[in-house]
């Protein structure tokens, strides 16, 4: 998929999912590499996937996600605030954005120095819209004043950086999904703030977000892309997502992290959404090569059933199954790079 006329690849991580914000990966990676090296995973291999950060915000967030002393790494492998059932492919996480500040990290230099093309989420967090609008404001400000030390920007430019407006566990965002006027209205604004950054843009939503509002998204002069899904917050859409079969009840009360307001559901579930989703934006004529498909995308047919709908969608996004499905990455990568070259 190329951005601005720059290769980033057919396959992207979904944010954070491979990391934080180094090359540290989260413990279940390093086991995964361990098993690989001695021929026990064969099939795993983060080869070939454009790496997307951990999402950050511009001041420091507490989140939920236990890490470490120096923020880079994840302080143990069970987190209270992620719930897993490999069996069916599910993972909730009610994380919330844990992160130093976009300040503390770039000033550790780590992102200077990677080769791209890479991509940097960010989120504007606030209560209001004019604190958003701030905050997002001043991310720019200090991106700006490092952007000539990357070394993927030396490169020709070959880092993009994702928008993420609806991360579902901030209570600033997640209401946004009930006025897509708002959201669409909101959207833009930050998008002529990220402008003046001059690198391609990407707009992450979930598929809550109708097909036609994220075409008006993309028809903003500095959006490059519109990524699709981010995780589903509990409960939402009961007609599409049984909730019963997997939980017991669709009220967050009874998710099995109640306790962080319910979590967002990613994984296998998530996957007839998107590919819904991805068939009602084809009716709205979305530029070529202008989606990245993501959510619950778990083996070789996914990736092909994806690939009927190029070249409008023009990479996909591998998240949960890079955790779950760890010795199926390697074929799926290749797949992709098949269907979507």
């Amino acid at each position: 998929m190329k951005l601005r006329g720059i290769e980033f690849g057919s396959v992207f991580a979904s944010a954070g999912s491979v990391g934080i914000f180094s090359e540290r990966e989260y413990p279940q990676h390093r086991i995964f590499k361990r098993l690989h090296k001695f021929g026990i995973l064969p099939g795993y291999s983060l080869d070939g996937i454009t790496r997307v950060t951990k999402t950050i915000t511009q001041s420091p967030n507490a989140g939920e996600l236990k890490v470490g002393p120096d923020g880079l790494r994840v302080a143990r492998l069970k987190q209270r605030c992620i719930w897993i059932d490999f069996r069916k492919g599910i993972i909730l996480n009610a994380v919330g954005l844990t992160n130093l500040g976009a300040k503390a990290v770039l000033r550790k230099g780590i992102w200077q120095n990677w080769e791209g093309p890479f991509v940097i989420s960010f989120a504007p967090i606030g209560d209001t819209e004019t604190d958003r609008k701030t905050n997002t404001l001043q991310f720019v400000n200090l991106l700006l004043e490092e952007l000539s030390n990357f070394k993927a920007f030396q490169e020709g430019g070959k880092m993009a950086l994702e928008l993420d407006l609806l991360c579902p566990n901030v209570g600033s965002t997640k209401n946004l999904v009930s006025d897509q006027n708002d959201f669409l209205k909101e959207a833009r604004a930050h998008l002529s703030l990220v402008s003046k950054l001059g690198i391609p843009i990407i707009v992450k939503i979930n598929v809550l977000i109708f097909p036609e509002v994220a075409l008006k998204i993309l028809n903003h002069d500095a959006c490059d892309a519109i990524a699709v899904s981010n995780a589903v917050p509990f409960g939402a859409v009961p007609d599409l997502i049984p909730w019963e079969k997997y939980f017991g009840s669709a009220d967050p009360k009874y998710s099995p992290l109640a306790e962080f307001g319910g979590g967002a559901l990613s994984g296998r579930p998530v996957f007839p959404l998107l590919h819904n989703w991805i068939k009602e934006a084809e009716k709205c004529d979305f530029p070529y090569d202008s989606i990245i498909a993501g959510g619950g995308i778990f083996n070789r047919d996914n990736v092909r059933s994806l690939s009927c709908h190029r070249p409008r969608v023009g990479a996909l996004s591998f998240g949960s199954v890079l955790s779950l499905r760890p010795n199926r990455i390697k074929d799926m990568v290749q797949e992709t790079r098949l269907c979507f070259k």
